[in-house]
């Protein structure tokens, strides 16, 4: 929970197969996918245990609502970046949710949670570079480019931020 968002797991009303597809269907959330997801394929995903292997550890997928309403906004992420040993942090959100500073904030709960509660460090994201919000979104929590690789197929922008950093800044995220 922040100020104005809650954060709920996947799984957890109202975090549902039906908010989850909402947001991973949808072509203006993720555009960089060379085909959209379908419905189908991601109620599956959603519906294997795949999707909840990370929950163990404290980690996986958390929709974000309003803090008073079920209206879904988008979507943060905590897991494993692939195969690298390195954990990322990733943001979606519906066109709704975009300019009021929400992925921000989630993120910057998200964050608050892997340093401190799941003593994760450093933090990572990985972003295409013709993605100029989600650029500034990591900018504004304070990440610092960290070079580029191969990730989930396509050439990404690595952004790294440690405890430390994170804890010596004092900014207010949600702006």
């Amino acid at each position: 929970m922040s100020d104005r968002l809650r954060l709920v797991p996947y799984g957890l009303e109202p975090a549902t197969v039906d908010a989850f597809c909402r947001i991973t269907t949808d072509p203006e959330v993720y555009w960089w996918r060379d085909e959209p997801y379908t419905a189908e394929a991601q109620a599956g995903y959603f519906a294997s245990e795949a999707f909840f292997e990370d929950a163990p550890n404290g980690m996986g997928y958390w929709a974000v609502f309003p803090k008073d309403t079920e209206a879904l906004l988008g979507q943060v992420i905590l897991q494993p970046l692939e195969d690298s040993g390195l954990i990322e942090i990733g943001w979606h959100f519906l066109e709704t949710g975009r300019g009021h500073g929400y992925a921000t904030e989630a993120a910057a709960r998200l964050l608050s949670y892997g340093f401190d509660t799941r003593n994760i460090d450093p933090i990572y994201a990985v972003i295409r570079a013709a993605n100029e919000a989600s650029i500034q979104v990591a900018l504004r929590l304070g990440m610092r480019p960290d070079g580029q690789g191969t990730y989930y197929d396509k050439p990404h922008l690595r952004f790294r931020l440690t405890r430390s950093l994170y804890k010596s800044q004092s900014q207010d995220v949600t702006s």
